[in-house]
């Protein structure tokens, strides 16, 4: 994913591209990331499954919930700061090549 957030950051925004968007739009991955394993993990939060070592009758609802918000967080700070690193640097070279 990391490596996805680097070629996105030199292929996706254009020159032209206004700060706003490029310095705002990454983040917005963060929360997708952790939606998304919120839900493949959703099936294994049970008591007695593999991934969760809760007593009879509990759930890891709650670890589960909180470990797809940390993940959020970290995903939208990894993939966000790559992401916009990139597309900042792409932005810089292209505005020294133009006006040479």
């Amino acid at each position: 994913m990391l490596l996805f957030a680097i070629v996105a950051g030199g292929v996706v925004f254009r020159r032209a591209t206004p700060w706003g968007v490029v310095l705002t739009w990454p983040w917005l991955v963060g929360p997708v990331v952790g939606f998304a394993s919120f839900i493949a993990l959703t099936p294994h939060m049970d008591s007695g499954s593999r991934m969760c070592d809760a007593p009879a009758g509990g759930s890891c609802d709650t670890s589960w919930g909180l470990g797809a918000m940390l993940l959020s967080l970290v995903a939208a700070a990894t993939l966000g700061t790559s992401f916009i690193a990139v597309a900042s640097l792409k932005k810089a070279l292209l505005r020294l090549t133009s006006s040479t």
